[in-house]
């Protein structure tokens, strides 16, 4: 025979059967004092913030902050705010008045134009695309200072390799600019008639011939068999290596014959290339391991410091040399670290490698976790386990339910509530412990036996939910409806932003400054406090701008130009009897040399004029 107690009574059976003795409890925290949550059944402080941090429930609910002087997650470890040196900052970073900065605001040291970038906790400089020089002092734009250093249908202007046509078209509206070296010229489209300096237009009818002399005809073009042609293709007196021009004089126009650049000779007979030094012209001419450069056979190696150069088909490649590291045209530096500031926090500096520390020596005992910190091996015991990690880790818990509260029982060397491991109740009842065992009862409003079942004979209407746990995201239980607690109890500053902590059984709420601000979040926002300086060229005077913090003149013009400030704004112009572009280069006015001028023109006192009226031309043909 055995002897039981009926469903809800405790006791052996042998004697008296007892109603259990039931812990007085809540089923929501409307039940609870308002600083207070119901949590399993009980009113209890939902605190459960970080390290250092101060709680404060609102409502049911609890809100985690860092004290003052302090910054941090408040749901993990409120830490002293600010840094102390640089170290404690990222490398874009500066450590000021306990801030981490750019260091480009405290103190730029670049020119004007010059970019300021932070480096290694400091501040440097460097000239932008498209610009070169010392940053420090001046970055000028790149480009050519001559048409020479152009392709043949390019020339330099404002010091860009450009096409001339663009820039300064000789021709006619219907015309066709074409460069030859470095210079616009201008023809006729197929069909059309003309020089193309002054028109084109459509052949006459055939009824009419083209022309009956010379003057019918427009520039570089003959009569020649009733047809406006150029007498230099029909006529041709050059020798084949000499250009043909058309001189336009009349009645009759003539041809001259000149050697092109480049070449000597009277342009009827054969132009030579004049005799020069003996060189090269091209890699081909060369050893292999040299190049053409400047007319020489040269090295044509240019590596960066510490770098080896070998020359393949007349071509340099660089290249960093074993255990060596960096860009082989600028600098190679030898590789890996060289102290442990060099390496992670979880690393430190071997051989000139960052390792673990814990691979090199484990000071732990046999059961202890090592884990690097500060480039340091720490030793710590694992969850579950408690002693010396130095010495011996032993596994931590309780021998048996004697050890253990009333309320809970030893499972696996853990006092634990026994409902979660071995609950012999309905799915719908409720667990408790009693004398470190489980008990059941059918929740108040339920009816049965609360290990088979537990029925309501009237389901009522449910609510939206019962506890946090119930809603999603970002939502907490407050007055059975799933709401954002932000919008409702919002405890932040308004200049701060408040975030719902999704940690259960009650979730929390933090209060954060947006990027750029600092503070708590329960007091107002505020940005770092930095060095004094300008915001906006209006806090200066209207001949300087405020230029990355600072109230500096702005003049920045090319040689030679004058600047002027108006309204903080430079105006930069040629002075007069110079031209130009004012932001690269001013030179006087007019050309230097016929160079400088179309082929039809020369160089006299800087202007280009028809060399004709300047001396008488040659007898006609």
């Amino acid at each position: 025979m055995s002897c039981e107690c009926p469903p809800g009574t405790i006791g052996d059976g042998y004697s008296p059967c007892l109603a259990p003795v039931l812990p007085e409890g809540c089923q929501s925290d409307e039940e609870c004092p308002n600083n207070q949550a119901c949590i399993n059944g009980e009113c209890r402080d939902p605190c459960n913030c970080g390290i250092g941090a101060l709680c404060e429930v609102v409502n049911h609910r609890p809100i985690c902050r860092c004290p003052p002087g302090y910054e941090g997650n408040p749901n993990i470890r409120c830490e002293q705010s600010g840094c102390r040196t640089d170290t404690d900052c990222p490398l874009d970073k500066a450590c000021h008045q306990r801030q981490c900065v750019n260091p480009c605001i405290l103190q730029n040291p670049c020119a004007i134009n010059a970019e300021c970038y932070p480096e290694n906790h400091r501040a440097q400089c460097r000239c932008p695309p498209g610009y070169e020089g010392n940053p420090q002092v001046e970055c000028r734009p790149v480009g050519c200072q001559s048409d020479y250093e152009c392709p043949i249908d390019k020339a330099c202007v404002n010091r860009q390799c450009v096409n001339p046509c663009l820039y300064q078209n000789p021709c006619a509206p219907n015309a066709i600019c074409f460069v030859t070296n470095h210079r616009p010229q201008c023809r006729c489209p197929p069909g059309l008639l003309g020089s193309g300096y002054e028109y084109c237009r459509q052949p006459p009818p055939e009824a009419r011939p083209e022309c009956t002399k010379d003057a019918d005809c427009g520039t570089g073009l003959a009569c020649i068999n009733e047809r406006c042609q150029n007498p230099c293709q029909v006529l041709n007196p050059c020798h084949p290596t000499a250009i043909c021009q058309v001189i336009d004089i009349l009645p009759v126009k003539t041809m001259s014959c000149e050697c092109p650049p480049g070449t000597i000779g009277d342009g009827y007979s054969p132009c030579l290339a004049p005799v020069l030094p003996e060189g090269c012209r091209s890699d081909e001419e060369c050893p292999s391991n040299q190049a053409c450069i400047n007319g020489e056979c040269r090295d044509p190696c240019n590596c960066g410091i510490g770098a080896l150069c070998e020359v393949v088909n007349h071509r340099p490649i660089c290249r960093c040399p074993p255990g060596y590291e960096g860009n082989p045209n600028i600098r190679c530096e030898q590789s890996g670290c060289r102290s442990d500031v060099d390496c992670p926090l979880d690393k430190t500096c071997h051989q000139r490698q960052c390792v673990n520390p814990c691979i090199l020596q484990n000071p732990c005992s046999i059961n202890a976790e090592c884990y690097p910190e500060n480039h340091r091996a720490q030793c710590r015991c694992p969850p579950g386990y408690e002693g010396n990690p130095l010495v011996e880790c032993r596994p931590a818990g309780c021998q048996g339910d004697h050890e253990c509260q009333l309320d809970k029982a030893c499972i696996n060397r853990q006092c634990v509530n026994p409902c979660l491991y071995q609950n012999p109740c309905a799915p719908n009842a409720v667990c408790f412990v009693t004398n470190h065992r489980p008990q059941c009862r059918c929740p108040p409003g339920l009816t049965g036996d609360p290990r088979q079942y537990c029925q309501r004979p009237i389901p009522p209407p449910e609510p939206e939910c019962r506890r946090d746990a119930d809603c999603g995201t970002g939502l907490a239980c407050i007055n059975e409806r799933c709401q954002n607690p932000c919008q409702l109890l919002n405890p932040c500053h308004p200049t701060a932003i408040c975030r719902v902590i999704d940690i259960l059984p009650v979730k929390a709420m933090s209060c954060e400054c947006p990027p750029g601000t600092i503070g708590d979040g329960y007091t107002p926002c505020l940005a770092p406090v930095l060095p004094e300086g300008c915001q906006s060229d209006e806090e200066c005077p209207s001949n300087q701008a405020c230029i990355n913090g600072e109230c500096r003149d702005p003049c920045n013009c090319g040689i030679g130009a004058v600047c002027e400030v108006v309204n903080h704004r430079p105006i930069c112009r040629c002075p007069p009897g110079y031209e130009g572009n004012p932001n690269i280069r001013c030179e006087e006015s007019g050309c230097k040399s016929d160079a400088d001028c179309p082929f039809d023109k020369a160089c006299h006192q800087r202007q280009c004029v028809n060399p004709c009226i300047l001396q008488k031309p040659p007898s006609t043909v």
